[in-house]
């Protein structure tokens, strides 16, 4: 079986080898002289794929003929001899001589020997072993006392330099601790003097320029109102002039009108009088005189009519301009929402306020009432009043003012109001705690009672029940301490200003 696999190999071979050299030697055509070995090549190779006809022909050719191929059912069928070797292996022994055991002790020299032999037959004695192992046990608990001993130095040593260690160390943490806790102290003490003497400084600029501020809208105030009521004054006068020459002349106008109907009423009441007749028997009767009869002049019920329309007119332009004036438009620009408000005119509206930052309301609508813009402005104005707290440092006190000054108007509601009337209450009454604060520190009469009106006043202003208990112990404070100096009249005398 073996033997059929390698020949078919060996045949597959062959023949794979044939087409490569058949392969090539055609991809060479610059080889003229080679064409009949080629041509013969080709014909072997030819002859070997589809088997040779002549078996001698292809022995002498040197082309290995394929056998018959072996059945599977052969190969199971057939049987296999034992193999046996012609001759049966004998071993030969090379010398019958028997060597001699090797020595009982080895060594480099004689002294080496004769130590292991000493070594070997020594003789012990177990009394001498067990004294013997007495001996290094009790060696052996005297080193172990004395490791105990010296562990227990070393780690009582080392406890006691450990505590001192520790109680050093202590020492030394409480100190830094002491001396830390002190500078924090006074730095904290220093930061609070410089941040009273700045707020004091920021609060007395402010009331400074708030009271610059006031006096000025005051003058200004004052000026305008003196030059409304020098114009009012003018303007009265005017019409006053106006209206008593109007009426002198609708007066003499009437009179006038008059003297001449009692003059046409004369010459009526002659041409109608009867003659005058003289008789004697009869007492002569009082003529009676005939009343003019006032006709009513057409010019002036022209000019009530026109009066009356003119009037009526008038009604409806301004109430088409208040209702005008009444609309509101919000308008989507780039960088926010511009609030737009009709005219006091038929037509027409302008530019109320500009928004930057904020979006147009969610529901939108054509025209908006000032319930619905109002809010929309009070807001803004309100957060930027609210903004300049987040900035750092002191805050901008009259910038808080000005904000919620502006948003004042637009407070249409209750609730708005009251938000704006808590900022400014929440701002006075800081104030004037911290002026109490100060006047309180001075320590003398007067301050303190400068201080307990402080306070008063700040708990006028309140409205939170927590902060009107503090205010409550601030005022009773300041107020014991005022009667302890009213009470020490030389105390109170000689106290630091």
């Amino acid at each position: 079986m073996g033997k059929t696999n390698t020949t078919k190999a060996s045949k597959k071979k062959t023949v794979s080898k044939k087409k490569e050299t058949t392969k090539k030697v055609k991809a060479d055509p610059a080889a003229p002289e080679q064409k009949s070995d080629l041509k013969a090549e080709e014909t072997r190779v030819t002859v070997e794929l589809k088997g040779p006809k002549n078996a001698k022909k292809a022995v002498e050719a040197g082309i290995p003929i394929p056998k018959k191929p072996v059945l599977i059912s052969e190969l199971i069928l057939k049987k296999f001899d034992a193999w046996q070797p012609e001759n049966l292996f004998v071993q030969i022994p090379d010398n019958l001589i028997f060597p001699d055991a090797p020595p009982f002790v080895t060594g480099t020299d004689d002294k080496e020997i004769n130590r292991k032999k000493a070594l070997l037959f020594t003789a012990f004695d177990m009394k001498a072993i067990i004294a013997e192992g007495e001996r290094f046990a009790a060696e052996k608990a005297a080193a172990e006392k004395a490791e105990a001993e010296r562990i227990a130095a070393e780690k009582a040593a080392a406890e006691k330099a450990e505590a001192e260690r520790i109680a050093a160390e202590k020492a030394a943490a409480e100190k830094a601790e002491a001396e830390r806790i002190a500078a924090e102290k006074a730095a904290a003490e220093k930061a609070e003097a410089e941040r009273i003497a700045a707020e004091k400084a920021a609060a007395e600029k402010a009331e400074a320029e708030r009271i610059a501020a006031e006096k000025a809208a005051a003058e200004k105030a004052e000026a305008e109102r003196i030059a409304a009521e020098k114009a009012e004054t003018e303007r009265i006068a005017a019409e006053k002039a106006a209206a008593e020459k109007a009426e002198a002349e609708r007066i003499a106008a009437e009179k006038a009108a008059a003297a001449e109907q009692r003059k046409k009423a004369a010459e009526l009441q002659q041409a109608s009088a009867p003659k005058v007749k003289i008789t004697y028997d009869q007492p002569v009767k009082p003529i009676k005189p005939v009343k003019p009869v006032k006709d009513a002049d057409p010019l002036d019920k022209t000019i009530l009519i026109f009066a009356g329309c003119f009037a009526f007119l008038v009604l409806i332009l301004i109430g088409t301009s208040l209702c005008n004036s009444q609309k509101f438009y919000i308008k989507t620009v780039k960088n926010g929402i511009e609030i737009w408000q009709g005219n006091f005119s038929p037509k027409g509206e302008k530019q109320l306020i500009s928004l930057a930052g904020i979006k147009a309301p969610a529901k939108v609508q054509k025209v908006y009432s000032n319930i619905d813009v109002y809010p929309i402005i009070f807001s803004y104005f309100l957060n930027k009043a609210d903004a300049i707290l987040d900035a750092p440092g002191i805050p901008d006190f009259e910038g808080i003012k000005y904000y919620i000054g502006k948003a004042e108007p637009y407070a249409i509601t209750r609730e708005l109001r009251d938000a704006a009337d808590l900022r400014l209450n929440s701002m006075a009454q800081t104030l004037l705690i911290y002026k109490a604060d100060i006047a309180v520190s001075r320590g003398n009469l007067a301050d303190l009672e400068a201080a307990v009106g402080f306070l008063n006043k700040a708990k006028s202003t309140n409205s939170d029940k927590a902060q009107a208990e503090s205010l409550d112990k601030k005022i009773n404070a300041a107020t014991w301490r005022l009667e302890q100096l009213k009470a020490q009249p030389k105390a109170a005398a000689t106290a630091k200003p």
